[in-house]
């Protein structure tokens, strides 16, 4: 049974039991409630009630009783059967898009806002195990340390039960005994969902408004909508099932370990941990207390990759094999998106990798193990492990607007970041069929949540703050974002006349589309983001006005030695790739030329592809090392040496001479010290960018090293009062993701020092 399968025939049956209930309703047959089957009286099935009826009354009630023993004998024969196939509130949750927020060690993110993240190890026996403090404002989703801690605790701790189900237990036993009646069946939310479709049915059957609707109404939303965790941290019913459930012994699930990819393999895999609605990891715990919270739903064993997982009754375990079972032959294969033939890619300058339908990024999203390693090395931590099960349930705008609401700009990451050094590099599934395609399934969920229509949300601060970003890169627009969401005023100033710094300037159209730079900027200033371009700050602006400076000016002087000044043909990247990223400068500058370029990072094979798509007629990447150290990432080197790019290694340029045929470039072997020359007409220098030292930073007491960067703390916080710093213009060049993140850790101490 696939996962989606099981999904199904559990919604089936719990949509089985409502309809049951509307046509007792509607034809008078006495199958009003569950209870309804001659028995009259809720009470007589609902253990909890029993129990309360009793209490309430002092008194021994044979029917009740009766009903009792029915359903403690079902319960010790079959679990929790009930909480995963017949209550009604996960079918509600279900068909309302609302996903528990249960134990685990996973992350949990605010999909409102989110103030502050910190994410760290708990423990080197769990990998990716991992816990978060989320400091949300304005919303309902903030936690203290000591909370998060102890959920950290608990998660760690698999034999350390919730307490709360069974204090709310006792509450309910005990105010039946105080009060004489059932106070809990006021509130219970199975109670409530049939008792409004009683209340509902009166209304319109016998026209019999009634503030009950209201009443029954209210509860239930508070229930199932507000206290998300009910069934884990509340559920008094959930309660005494499990302690009646820890006398079954044969209606449980187990692990085939020969099949199971991390008993037999070796791979670190959660899916059964993170589909189990209690949290409950079959492969680390086998006591007889956390069994007995299984609600027997199947969703483990549905999830589970290589089908390890197994049920008495519903199919039969397969026999174990005298030779060892290859796990690797069990899992799904993967799923890559499509890129155009080399020959077509070079005619044009719009994306060349086509995007996954939803269901690739579906069935690819499945073979996720949720182990976490991923996060990890994740620059921004996004919560990816809760994007793919939110992938494989076909909910892709809820996983874009979970990335969005972290900050993780998906439109822009998905597109830019090297997820082949990073994220698929440390993905578990890399050495058992390839690492699942992370980028591209970001891509698409990103892509949902925007075309729904995802906006910023805007939280209350608790006083008004104003922050001035200089410069519209990906370090400035994440802390803009950041802040925004934190309740903070936020002006933008850029000298270009569009958002995205570097990105706008010099990456290629074909690796990320203007108009996605475009429809950020609109997503921000509809959100609150005043942007001012074309403005010069130091002497246009006065920026003692704000409470908070953000510097993300980036690296804008590209690096060129001396020895290449001054020579015709010779140009920088930066110039270059301004001129002709979009494909719209003059091509006869680069048609039928042979062109070299120096360097050998992402800049220098962008610079190729873009020469080859202007119709160079050579294009040769001269870099210093060997092909292992080259800095571009795998992919981008692989589609450029595709499309007909050639790398040269061990080619460092001494000097440029132009002579008659072209410009010579002389090369040296680092190793060897063999010299050897190249001829080209057009040489292009991609050794890097330097910032620029502003002067009225320097005023403010800002503090440059010898390289031109700024100098902040660990916070990104510079020497100067109320000025921090972020993405190229403290680092160098580097990752649009680790500008992001600057981005981010950035706005998190601003909202710390200001108060927000």
């Amino acid at each position: 049974m696939s996962r989606r399968t099981g999904r199904f025939w559990r919604t089936l049956t719990a949509l089985a039991f409502l309809v049951m209930t509307a046509v007792g309703l509607a034809w008078h047959t006495g199958w009003g409630t569950l209870s309804s089957f001659g028995l009259g009286s809720i009470a007589q099935i609902c253990p909890l009630g029993a129990f309360e009826a009793m209490l309430a009354d002092r008194t021994f009630l044979p029917q009740a009783f009766f009903g009792l023993c029915v359903v403690a004998f079902i319960v010790v024969i079959f679990g929790r059967i009930f909480c995963g196939w017949v209550c009604p509130v996960p079918l509600i949750k279900r068909v309302t898009s609302v996903k528990d927020e249960k134990l685990s060690s996973e992350p949990q993110r605010c999909t409102t806002c989110l103030s502050q993240t910190s994410l760290s190890k708990n423990s080197s026996t769990e990998k990716g195990s991992l816990a978060t403090e989320a400091h949300a404002k304005g919303c309902g989703a903030s936690q203290t340390n000591d909370a998060s801690d102890a959920k950290a605790e608990r998660s760690l701790n698999p034999n350390l039960p919730e307490k709360g189900p069974y204090i709310v237990l006792g509450g309910a036993l005990a105010s039946s005994a105080i009060f004489g009646f059932p106070v809990f069946c006021l509130i219970c939310p199975v109670g409530l969902t049939f008792a409004l479709m009683i209340a509902l049915w009166r209304l319109f059957e016998f026209n019999e408004p009634s503030w009950s609707i209201v009443f029954f109404a209210g509860f239930l939303i508070l229930e199932l909508f507000v206290l998300r965790r009910w069934c884990h941290a509340f559920c008094p019913l959930g309660a005494l099932m499990t302690l009646l459930a820890r006398l079954n012994k044969n209606f449980r699930p187990s692990i085939q370990k020969d099949t199971c990819v991390s008993c037999s393999a070796g791979i670190d895999c959660h899916v059964c941990r993170d589909a189990c609605p209690e949290g409950i990891d079959l492969k680390a715990i086998n006591s007889p207390e956390l069994l007995a919270r299984c609600t027997k739903c199947r969703a483990c064993a549905d999830a589970c990759p290589t089908h390890a997982i197994h049920f008495p009754f519903f199919e039969k375990r397969q026999a174990k094999s005298a030779n060892k079972v290859d796990v690797v032959k069990l899992l799904p294969e993967a799923i890559k998106p499509t890129e155009e033939p080399a020959d077509q890619r070079r005619q044009h300058f719009g994306e060349t990798t086509k995007p996954m339908t939803l269901l690739e990024a579906r069935h690819e999203s499945d073979r996720c193990l949720r182990c976490g390693e991923c996060v990890n090395v994740c620059p921004v931590k996004n919560p990816i492990p809760d994007m793919m099960a939110l992938m494989s349930e076909g909910r892709a705008a809820e996983a874009g607007r979970l990335l969005m609401s972290s900050g993780g700009m998906p439109d822009l990451c998905s597109r830019l970041c090297p997820q082949d050094k990073l994220c698929e590099k440390a993905c578990s599934m890399g050495g058992v069929g390839g690492a699942v395609a992370i980028g591209a399934i970001e891509r698409v969920a990103g892509e949902a949540a925007l075309v729904r229509g995802m906006r910023i949300p805007k939280c209350r601060a608790k006083r008004r703050v104003t922050v001035a970003v200089v410069g519209a890169g990906p370090a400035g627009l994440a802390f803009a974002e950041r802040m925004l969401r934190l309740g903070a005023r936020v002006t933008v100033f850029d000298r270009q006349a569009t958002a995205g710094g570097m990105l706008a300037m010099a990456v290629p159209a074909f690796k990320l589309a203007p108009d996605v730079l475009t429809r950020r900027e609109k997503l921000l200033a509809k959100a609150g983001v005043e942007f001012r371009f074309g403005v010069d700050v130091n002497a246009e602006v006065d920026l003692s006005t704000f409470d908070g400076i953000f510097v993300g000016t980036g690296a804008p002087r590209a690096v060129i030695p001396e020895w290449a000044l001054s020579v015709p043909g010779v140009v920088t990247a930066l110039d270059f790739l301004g001129r002709h990223a979009q494909g719209q400068g003059d091509k006869t500058e680069v048609s039928g030329q042979r062109v070299v370029i120096l360097g050998g990072g992402d800049t220098a094979v962008d610079c190729a592809r873009t020469a080859l798509r202007l119709g160079a007629t050579t294009v040769t990447i001269c870099y210093r090392g060997s092909k292992d150290k080259v800095r571009a990432t795998k992919r981008d080197l692989r589609l450029a040496l595709e499309e007909g790019a050639k790398l040269l290694t061990q080619a460092d340029a001494q000097t440029v001479t132009q002579m008659a045929d072209g410009l010579t470039l002389a090369l040296i072997n680092r190793e060897t010290n063999e010299e050897r020359t190249i001829t080209g007409d057009i040489v292009i220098v991609a050794y890097g960018e330097r910032g620029e030292r502003l002067q009225w930073l320097v005023d403010l007491g800002a503090t440059y090293d010898d390289r031109d960067r700024l100098v902040v703390s660990d916070a990104g916080l510079t020497t100067a009062k109320h000025v921090w710093a972020g993405g190229d213009a403290v680092r160098g060049p580097a990752l649009a993701v680790l500008a992001v993140a600057d981005g981010h850790r950035a706005a998190d101490d601003v909202a710390r020092s200001l108060g927000l």
